[in-house]
Parts: C-alpha cells; sequence; structure tokens
C-alpha cells in the first residue's frame, strides 16, 4: 500500500484544489445542506416563508419525522413507496392523503427536542424516528403518539419496548442490531487491508447511536491486538484537523460511523481520504463513491420502507404495541476499486462475492 501524503506536505490552499478534484460530487451535497429543504407538501413562497399546501382534510395522515438529513440520498423519500402502496396519496384532496413533515436539523442537533414539542403540540398522527437518539426524545415527549422508528440498537435493552414480540407502548419499527456485527466488519476489513495493526474510529460524540457500535469494534480490535484511536468528529470544522491527525498516526484503516446528523461533512472526508491516501470504511455507499475504501452498512431504503409498513399499519387502526418489531441485520458491502488502486489494495474474489456495489 502507498505510503499516506504527510499533511505538512499540502498547504491549505493546495488541499482545497486537491479536494475540488476529489470530488466535486461531494462538495455540491455539502452545498446543498446549506439551505434547508420544506417539508413534503409545503412550498416556498417567494419572500422565503413556508406556505401550506395541504389539504385540511379530515382523513389526512399527518406523519412527523425526526431526522437530521438532506440532499439527494435523503432515504426518507421510500416512505412514499409504502404510503402509496397502502393506498394514500402525497398532499392530493382525498381522504387517504398524507402529509410529511420533514422538519430541517442539519448542522443544528440541538433543534430536536423543539421539533418534537412541535410536533407533539401540532398533533401529529405518527411520528417515525431513525435514529436511537431520536426515538428516546421522542418517546420521552409523548407515550401516546405512536412512533415508528429505525434503530441501531437493542429496543428492549434501551427501554423502548417491553419485548420484540410484543412492545406494549407507543414504540414500534425496526432495528439492524447485531451482537455480531463488530467481529464481522473486521473480519472482512482484514480481507481487504493486510498487515493491520492500528484501527481508528471516527464518529460525532454527540449523537447517541453510534457509541454502543464504537466500543464494540474497539473491543473486537482489541481481541486481534490492534491499536484504537478514538476521533470525535462533531462539525465540519474537525473534519480536515481529525484526518490529518490519523495521517500523523500512520493508522492503517479508519472506520466512520456515520449517522444521519454528519452525512453532508462525511462527504467531505471522503475527499480527503482520497488526497491523503487514507483507507476509510463508510456506513453508507454514495459515500464511499466519493473517495472511501469500502461501505459497510444497512440497506437504508429497505429499512425506510419497512418503516413506512408499519405507518399504513398504524393508520390502518394496529396499535404499535401489538406489532412485532422487526430484526434485520443484513449488511450491504460497496467496494471503490479506484480507491483500492490508489491505496496498492487489491479486494479480493471473497469479498467481491459479497459486494451489491462495485464503483470501478
Amino acid at each position: 500500500m502507498d505510503a499516506p501524503i504527510s499533511p505538512s506536505v499540502l498547504t491549505r490552499r493546495r488541499l482545497m484544489q486537491r479536494l475540488l478534484g476529489a470530488s466535486v460530487v461531494g462538495l455540491g451535497f455539502m452545498a446543498a445542506c446549506t439551505k434547508p429543504m420544506p417539508p413534503a407538501g409545503l412550498e416556498l413562497q417567494a419572500n422565503g416563508r413556508v406556505a401550506t399546501a395541504t389539504p385540511t382534510s379530515v382523513g389526512l395522515l399527518r406523519i412527523g419525522i425526526l431526522y437530521p438529513e438532506c440532499g439527494p440520498a435523503d432515504p426518507s423519500n421510500q416512505l412514499f413507496d409504502a404510503l402509496r402502496g397502502g393506498g394514500y396519496v402525497a398532499g392530493s384532496t382525498l381522504s387517504n392523503s398524507f402529509y410529511l413533515d420533514r422538519r430541517q436539523m442539519i448542522y443544528e442537533p440541538g433543534r430536536i427536542v423543539g421539533i418534537r414539542d412541535a410536533l407533539v403540540r401540532d398533533r401529529a398522527d405518527i411520528i417515525v424516528t431513525p435514529t436511537a437518539a431520536a426515538t428516546v426524545f421522542a418517546r420521552a415527549g409523548t407515550s401516546t403518539i405512536p412512533i415508528v422508528t429505525i434503530s441501531p440498537d437493542d429496543l428492549v435493552a434501551a427501554g423502548l419496548v417491553t419485548s420484540s414480540e410484543r412492545p406494549g407502548g407507543n414504540v414500534t419499527g425496526v432495528t439492524t442490531y447485531d451482537p455480531l456485527r463488530a467481529t464481522r466488519e473486521l473480519d472482512l476489513l482484514a480481507q481487504v487491508v493486510p498487515h493491520i495493526s492500528q484501527i481508528a474510529v471516527m464518529w460525532n460524540p454527540e449523537e447517541l447511536d453510534r457509541d454502543a457500535h464504537a466500543a464494540e469494534i474497539f473491543a473486537a480490535a482489541q481481541a486481534r491486538g490492534w491499536g484504537r484511536d478514538a476521533v470525535p468528529v462533531g462539525a465540519v470544522d474537525d473534519v480536515v484537523d481529525a484526518v490529518q491527525r490519523l495521517v500523523r498516526r500512520r493508522v492503517d484503516v479508519t472506520i466512520s460511523l456515520g449517522d444521519p446528523s454528519v452525512s453532508a461533512f462525511l462527504s467531505l472526508v471522503g475527499s480527503l481520504a482520497s488526497v491523503y491516501r487514507l483507507p476509510v470504511v463508510f456506513e453508507r455507499p454514495e459515500l464511499v463513491r466519493g473517495g472511501g475504501l469500502l461501505a459497510l452498512g444497512p440497506d437504508v431504503g429497505r429499512l425506510w420502507r419497512r418503516a413506512g409498513e408499519y405507518v399504513v399499519q398504524i393508520a390502518h387502526g394496529a396499535r404499535p404495541g401489538d406489532l412485532p418489531v422487526t430484526h434485520d441485520p443484513g449488511v450491504q458491502v460497496a467496494v471503490n476499486l479506484s480507491t483500492a488502486r490508489s491505496l496498492g489494495l487489491t479486494i479480493p474474489p471473497s469479498v467481491l462475492a459479497q459486494a451489491t456495489e462495485v464503483i470501478q
């Protein structure tokens, strides 16, 4: 594997020039997140204010989403397919219409409590929470509004449901929790990057969803005798310094646990990884396309569609406490062959056979 570029070699100006060449798509994705998106069913007036474009029908299904995400990869759009399959129409004048309230939280995770309170005050029919932390916040704000979650954690251990078979409260949904996930990830990683002696885990410490996963990775790495480095990254300004620190410490590979609130600046991580020839493993394929080496993570679109099916069942009268939690521990594997070649790595056939996406 080629030696990484020393951080001292690149001035800030030269770094930005190389970044622009490394990932125009990634930087464009970041730019798309600088402006808040109106919720589905709303339209922006010329003065920039939000005006309602939804009916006030008695049959209107009001769905609130506590989700800090934006950009072309926003998986909440997958809800639409499930809702249409259940007989609902977006923003129509029919009685079986739905309104998807996606209030913007990107770069402002502290707003989640205020947004939750607004959804409760506005009497949302169902709240969708595609992170464990958002589910905890939503459950703390209401015990009556049904909550459909997509969580990487054990919902029973977190105290959010009584049991997977019969949740018993107002929370149900999908969990990707797998107690062996870290071991399986490192097994796959060891096939791609030989002679690993030091790994790093990069995540946003303000997002509780990834704490347990990070701890599992550290434990699995320790069992292998690998050195471990924790890299907290909570804002765009942290990214360059964090990546340069990893290069100086000659970390063999970095695992980036990308919760939705940091997806925008993880595109920058991918670009920096390409510039510095640093192997980085992401959770989402779209971030690998910008310069990462591998993506190991759940099928996010499938999880959102499954959440949509829960929404439809609840809208048709089912109680969330009676709907069993779905366990979906499946992992998608995306491989960037161009990045592998630049790092002097060869992706073995055993890994390519598992890949759901291969970037040439």
